[in-house]
């Protein structure tokens, strides 16, 4: 009896340090997946605010919107189609708002269910006085307003159904770069609820997102949420129903913290810091956002009864393992109790057994818990097995029978200097004897035999191994795979107790535990990955239709070059044909005049003093030479201006957008004498040398105003 009680002691601490270090292995692994989920929760948020950055942007920098500003108000019935037609491709926003410079609205576009309403003009309103109108008129191009996520409100009362809403505004400017306006968005946060619900209904805990306040965006309980905006919720407020939670949460970027309210773990959102890194208008201007709005809160709780309940599945197997090791060791006392020379060495080993056990538990325990790897697992259990059971060699193998070449492959082993290496990959013939002795009984025991079979293979085994015995035990099953577990010694007499092979059965269940939690996290990095591939492909999308819409704008610039080219082609053809028409005679004339001056200057010698007087002033000898010269340059002008426009015509071919016969290199001259002032030296770079060598090209079919765009 005096052995008992030390024994149930050691024991029952020994099982209570194990149940300790399971639980808090399992809380972990709780803390892991739930940061994982808001992880993914705050990526998603993020995303969403860069995307409705980016949706304003654009939407602003539309031709249609900076020239209706400029003063084209014919072009009002094509925003409203615009408008429309964008507010149906997202589904995300429910009013659209163009807005002049005292806050009056021009145009409002309401979109509800589906169905997008041009608000009349008799309804349109001033929202001078609206807090995103005066924090927006003054900002610059490029700048965006954000609100902060609040209930849709309609003459100062809160719409019911409840609209969570965000108004996202920006300046807009007319052709000229000047300001012209206000362009507002009111972005509907559905997809960002549904976002959340969508966590929720996966997640191993409760999720909230909270305000700076520490009031409910999100609740597991809606009647929870909107409490900063709901007098009759004022009092629902995360920070008053989790006070000890909150200290840390709202002074903290993210963590966890356990109360007797349950385990949470957290971290910090900053959507406008998200909206900061829009790409929409960052090729000409850096994006400053402005908001009303403030960092938010996301939390994962497990409550109390969640853990209790995992508390109770790690303790009950525990409980009874101790009670039946209770009962033996209460036979056992008895037994002792016959006499007293054997009840003091049976003293002695057990309590060295109790003390291996100890340490096997314990260091099972902690060290094949600090990795999630298996291999490194493995290694740990063979090295603590060996030294424990103190035995020759503890190895562990893979036991993988289909395929084209079944295996038998050993991945871990520890062992006696004196012992042969077992690691390398073996037939699965060499251990199938043992295997189909293990799917018949988990643990197998097998000693050298006198007189035993000499073609026996397990007894092959044992003599090509050098041992005299070894216990095996079955310690993972899978459907393609075998773990097996297998302690040799050289000692053929050898006992191997019952308490030996129990403690291997202890190893077993610890290596359960520990290969379904490596399995768990196997899962979780993968799942991580997965988000982190699809956010990726979501962002490589988004830079595609970027992309696609720059290409867009490009061939909407070069087309409205062309038309611009032939407008100015044609404004100045007209009086340039006038001029050249009119050189020929004016030079006819000029050579008349000049001859008759010539012909007084011959016959009347003796001029009037006055005229004496102004031909000398004038200087009509150089007038004489000059003047002919002068018309000869006038006319190179003209014709120099005659080919450019020429060219101009040619480049543009406004008039020829079929399919024609054209000739490549009229278009090629046509657009180097365009591009004639880009080839001359400047500053900072020597002129550009051209030198044409054409070959005897046929006539080619083509559009050739596009052909000269490409050119260009």
């Amino acid at each position: 009896m005096a052995m008992f009680l030390p024994i149930s002691i050691s024991i029952g601490s020994a099982l209570w340090m194990l149940y300790r270090n399971n639980f808090r292995y399992e809380k972990q692994i709780f803390e892991r997946q739930m940061n994982i989920e808001i992880q993914v929760q705050s990526r998603e948020i993020e995303e969403i605010f860069t995307s409705i950055t980016d949706d304003l942007l654009l939407a602003a920098r539309q031709k249609n919107v900076e020239s209706f500003l400029a003063g084209n108000s014919t072009l009002l019935p094509q925003l409203v189609r615009d408008g429309t037609a964008f507010l149906q491709e997202k589904e995300i926003y429910n009013q659209i708002s163009l807005l002049d410079l005292q806050g009056r609205e021009i145009l409002r576009l309401n979109y509800d269910r589906g169905n997008p309403q041009v608000v009349a003009a008799p309804q349109l309103q001033s929202k001078e006085e609206r807090a995103f109108f005066q924090e927006t008129v003054v900002l610059d191009r490029g700048q965006v307003f954000i609100s902060r996520l609040e209930l849709n409100r309609d003459n100062q009362q809160i719409k019911r159904p409840f609209k969570p809403t965000i108004r996202i505004a920006t300046p807009v400017f007319d052709s000229n770069g000047n300001k012209g306006g206000i362009l507002m968005l009111n972005y509907l946060a559905d997809n960002l609820q549904d976002s959340l619900h969508r966590t929720d209904a996966i997640s191993l805990g409760e999720i909230s997102l909270l305000n700076r306040e520490g009031f409910w965006l999100h609740s597991p309980n809606p009647n929870d949420e909107w409490g900063f905006q709901l007098p009759e919720r004022r009092d629902k407020i995360f920070s008053k129903v989790y006070p000890i939670a909150w200290k840390q949460i709202a002074t903290v970027e993210s963590g966890r913290v356990e109360t007797p309210r349950g385990l949470f773990v957290f971290t910090t959102v900053y959507p406008m810091r998200a909206a900061q890194r829009s790409i929409a208008d960052s090729i000409e201007t850096p994006i400053k956002i402005v908001t009303t709005g403030k960092p938010w809160k996301l939390v994962s709780r497990i409550d109390p009864a969640t853990l209790q309940a995992r508390s109770r599945s790690i303790a009950q197997p525990l409980l009874a393992l101790y009670g039946g090791v209770l009962v033996l060791s209460a036979i056992s006392a008895g037994i002792l109790a016959v006499t007293q020379t054997r009840q003091q060495f049976a003293e002695t080993q057990l309590q060295n057994f109790a003390q291996r056990e100890k340490l096997l538990r314990n260091r099972l325990s902690s060290q094949i818990r600090d990795s999630l790897e298996l291999n490194t697992i493995m290694e740990t259990v063979v090295r603590e097995t060996r030294v424990l059971l103190q035995v020759d060699c503890c190895t562990f193998g893979w036991y993988r029978p289909d395929g084209d070449s079944p295996q038998w492959n050993m991945v871990a082993e520890a062992k006696a200097e004196n012992v042969d290496s077992w690691l390398r990959t073996y037939p699965a013939s060499r251990i199938a004897a043992l295997v189909q002795r293990l799917q018949q009984e988990p643990l197998v025991f097998v000693r050298v035999e006198e007189g035993a079979d000499a073609d026996d293979p397990l007894q092959l085994l044992l003599r090509d191994r050098g041992y005299g015995s070894l216990l095996a035990i079955l310690i993972i099953e899978r459907s393609t795979e075998l773990g097996i577990l297998i302690v040799g010694d050289g000692c053929s007499s050898r006992q191997w107790s019952q308490l030996e092979r129990e403690m291997l059965w202890e190893v077993r269940k610890q290596i359960e535990i520990a290969v379904t939690q490596a399995d768990l996290y196997a899962t979780s990095q993968a799942n991580t990955l997965a988000a982190v591939a699809q956010a990726q492909e979501v962002r490589e999308t988004l830079q595609k239709l970027q992309r696609t819409q720059a290409q867009l704008i490009q061939a909407e610039k070069m087309s409205s070059l062309g038309y611009l080219v032939a407008g100015i082609a044609h404004e100045i053809n007209n009086p340039v044909n006038f001029v050249y028409g009119n050189l020929a005679p004016l030079q006819g004339y000029t050579e008349d005049l000049l001859e008759l001056l010539a012909l007084y200057q011959k016959f009347d010698r003796q001029p009037h003093p006055k005229i004496a007087e102004t031909l000398k002033a004038i200087d009509l000898e150089f007038i004489q030479e000059d003047l002919p010269k002068l018309l000869h340059s006038m006319k190179e002008g003209t014709e120099r201006i005659r080919g450019i426009v020429r060219s101009l015509r040619s480049f543009s071919r406004l008039d020829e957008s079929e399919l024609k016969t054209v000739d490549v290199h009229e278009g090629l001259d046509s657009t180097l004498v365009i591009l004639q002032h880009r080839l001359k030296a400047k500053s900072n770079f020597p002129e550009i040398a051209v030198v044409k060598e054409y070959g005897d090209l046929p006539l080619v079919e083509c559009y050739a105003g596009q052909l000269n765009q490409v050119l260009m």
